[in-house]
C-alpha cells in the first residue's frame, strides 16, 4: 500500500549518508510521477522496475511508504578508465595532431577548480563561419564513464580520418562541432553522479523546472557557452542546431519533452527520423541487438531541468540523450565507443541538411536575430521550433527534413524579413540569407535600438517591465512556450515601465514578453518561478 500523501519524516541531517543507486520494483506511471515531483532522482526505468539515485533518508521514506528498496549494481566493476587529466591530455593530443581542424579552449571551471574544456572541430577552425553548429558532450554524470569514452573516441577517430574519409570530410567541411568529453570532471574524479556540491547537473537547467536551477558552476558554464545574457533570449555565441547528450546506465535514445508526455513537439518528424536512424544503425544492432526509442522522453520517465528540454525549449537546439550501456562504467568501453562512432557521424551529417544562412545589416555586420520556420503543406502550415543567429558571424541553421518552408528573421529595432516557399530537397543544405537595409529618406532602424527588460527575472511575484520610448502607443503581450498569447495590454505613448503581477497570474514556466510600437518590436524572455 503506497500512501498518496508524502510522509514527513523527523530525521536529522546527521542521518544522511552517501548517496547511491537503488532499484524499486513494481512501480506504476503514477509512482514515477510521484518520484519526479518529490525530489527523487530517477536514473532509469526497466519495465516495472525503477532505478533511483537516493540517500538513506530517501530510502527510509520510500520504505515507510510501502516501497521495496534494493541496492543496485548499475555502476559496474572497478575497471581501468583514463583519469580526467589523461582525457585532457588526449584532447590536447588531438589538437596538436590536427591544428588546422581542431582547437581546444577553456569554457569554465568546476566547483573544485578543474578547468572545463571544449574542442572545436571545423575546416577553418580559427575563423567564425556561418555553418551548422552541433554540440556533443558526455560525462555530465561523473560515474557514467562510458559516455565520456564514446565522445572522446569520436573526436579522435573523426580527426584522424579527415582527409581520407568522405564522410569525415563532409562533416568537418560543412559544420562546426563543439565536443565536450566531460562536463562534470569533479564527479568523474570521484566516480560520482553529482558534482562536488551534490548537484545533479542534468536536473540543473531552467526550462520548465519548478525547482532550483543553475546551482552548479558546470551547468552555468554550458549555458554561457551557448548564450551570454540569460534569461534574455539574445546574444547567442553558439546557437547549436542539434546536440547529443551522452549518458550510460541504459541502452536507448530519447529526446524532448522530458518534463511532459503531452506537450507539443514541433519538430517531431525530424526527431523521430534522427532518433530512429541512430537506434537502428547497423553498428548499434550488431553490438547491442536492439535499442529502445523514447520520444517524448517523459514516456520513459519524467524529469525536470535536463539538458534536452533546456536546449530545445529555450535555445531551439534539437537535443537527444544517448544511453550507451546498461552498466554505467562497463569493462568493454572500447566496444561501446566503437559501436557509437558511425551513428554519431551520420547524425552530424543529417544535422547539416536543411537551411542555413546569415542575418546581416547593410554594412555586412552580424545581427542578433530570432529565426522562425514553418513547414508548408498543400492544406496547411505548421510552425517549427525557433532558432537564433550567432552574434559573432550572423550565421544560423535549422535542421529540416525535405519539404517546403517559410522563414522569418526578426531583429529587435529592425523589424522582420521573410522568405517564403523555400524548397529543401533530400540531403540538401539550402542557403537563406537576410540583409536588413535602410532606404533613403527612411528612419534609420539602427539608430533606435528597442529593448524590453523584466526585473526581477526570474520572478515569483510582481515585476517591473521596462519599455522603450518610441513616441507612440504600443502593445505589451506575453506568450507561453507554445506561442499562445496569455496576456495583452495597450500601452500609452511615453510609458517607460509597467508593473506586472506575473507570479500571481501565470504558472511557473518560461514566457516571451513582446512590446510592439509602430514599426518597431522588442522582446525578452521572462522566467516565472514558484
Amino acid at each position: 500500500m503506497k500512501p498518496v500523501i508524502f510522509l514527513l519524516l523527523l530525521l536529522t541531517a546527521a542521518a544522511v549518508s552517501e548517496s547511491g543507486y537503488v532499484t524499486v520494483p513494481n512501480v506504476t506511471r503514477n509512482d514515477l510521477e510521484f518520484f519526479s515531483s518529490n525530489g527523487f532522482i530517477i536514473d532509469a526505468v526497466f519495465g516495472s522496475k525503477a532505478r533511483l539515485y537516493t540517500d538513506e533518508v530517501q530510502n527510509t521514506q520510500l520504505r515507510n511508504m510501502g516501497y521495496r528498496v534494493f541496492e543496485s549494481d548499475a555502476v559496474g566493476t572497478d575497471v581501468p578508465y583514463p583519469s580526467y587529466a589523461e582525457i585532457v591530455t588526449a584532447m590536447n593530443d588531438v589538437v596538436s595532431a590536427h591544428p588546422g581542424i581542431a582547437k581546444i579552449e577553456p569554457y569554465g571551471t568546476s566547483e573544485q577548480g578543474r578547468t572545463l574544456y571544449v574542442v572545436t572541430v571545423s575546416d577553418n577552425v580559427n575563423q567564425d563561419e556561418a555553418e551548422p553548429e552541433i554540440r556533443i558532450h558526455g560525462g555530465i554524470h561523473g560515474d557514467e564513464k562510458s559516455s565520456t569514452m564514446s565522445v572522446l573516441n569520436f573526436l579522435e577517430v573523426l580527426t584522424d580520418n579527415y582527409g581520407t574519409s568522405d564522410m569525415c570530410n563532409y562533416v568537418v567541411d560543412n559544420a562546426e562541432l563543439s565536443i565536450i568529453t566531460v562536463i562534470n570532471p569533479d564527479g568523474y574524479a570521484a566516480h560520482s553522479r553529482t558534482n562536488a556540491n551534490g548537484v545533479d547537473l542534468n536536473r540543473d537547467f531552467s526550462y520548465m523546472n519548478p525547482s532550483s536551477y543553475w546551482q552548479g558552476s558546470e551547468s552555468v558554464a554550458l549555458r554561457n557557452l551557448t548564450m551570454q545574457n540569460w534569461p534574455d533570449q539574445n546574444n547567442y555565441i553558439n546557437p547549436y542546431a542539434t546536440g547529443l547528450s551522452f549518458h550510460s546506465g541504459s541502452e536507448c535514445v530519447n529526446s524532448v519533452w522530458n518534463y511532459s508526455a503531452s506537450a507539443v513537439i514541433q519538430d517531431i518528424d525530424l526527431i523521430n527520423a534522427q532518433a530512429t536512424a541512430y537506434a537502428q544503425h547497423p553498428s548499434i544492432t550488431a553490438y547491442y541487438g536492439s535499442w529502445d526509442i523514447w520520444v517524448p522522453g517523459a514516456s520513459w520517465y519524467p524529469t525536470e531541468g535536463d539538458v534536452n528540454d533546456w536546449s530545445y525549449g529555450e535555445c531551439g537546439t534539437v537535443d537527444y540523450t544517448i544511453e550507451v550501456s546498461d552498466i554505467k562504467s562497463p569493462e568493454d568501453w572500447p566496444g561501446v565507443a566503437n559501436a557509437n562512432y558511425m551513428p554519431i557521424l551520420e547524425f552530424c551529417t543529417t544535422s547539416t541538411y536543411g537551411i542555413y544562412g546569415t542575418v546581416l545589416d547593410g554594412s555586412g555586420n552580424p545581427l542578433d536575430a530570432l529565426i522562425e520556420v514553418e513547414q508548408v503543406t498543400d492544406s496547411d502550415s505548421s510552425p517549427l521550433r525557433f532558432c537564433h543567429s550567432d552574434v559573432i558571424d550572423g550565421g544560423y541553421s535549422k535542421a529540416l527534413l525535405p519539404g517546403t518552408y517559410n522563414v522569418v528573421a526578426t531583429v529587435a529595432g529592425h523589424g522582420s524579413l521573410s522568405q517564403n516557399n523555400i524548397t529543401v530537397g533530400s540531403e540538401e543544405m539550402v542557403p537563406v540569407n537576410f540583409v536588413f537595409t535602410t532606404g533613403i529618406g527612411e528612419e534609420c532602424y539602427q539608430d533606435i535600438f528597442l529593448k524590453v527588460s523584466v526585473s526581477p527575472n526570474p520572478v515569483a511575484g510582481s515585476c517591473l517591465v521596462t519599455l522603450p520610448d518610441t513616441g507612440v502607443e504600443g502593445t505589451l503581450e506575453i506568450y507561453d512556450i507554445s506561442g499562445r498569447a496569455v496576456y495583452r495590454k495597450a500601452v500609452s505613448a511615453g510609458t517607460g515601465s509597467y508593473s506586472l503581477n506575473a507570479g500571481g497570474m501565470l504558472p511557473a514556466g518560461v514566457y516571451n514578453v513582446v512590446f510592439t510600437s509602430g514599426r518597431f518590436s522588442a522582446s525578452s524572455r521572462m522566467v516565472v518561478a514558484n
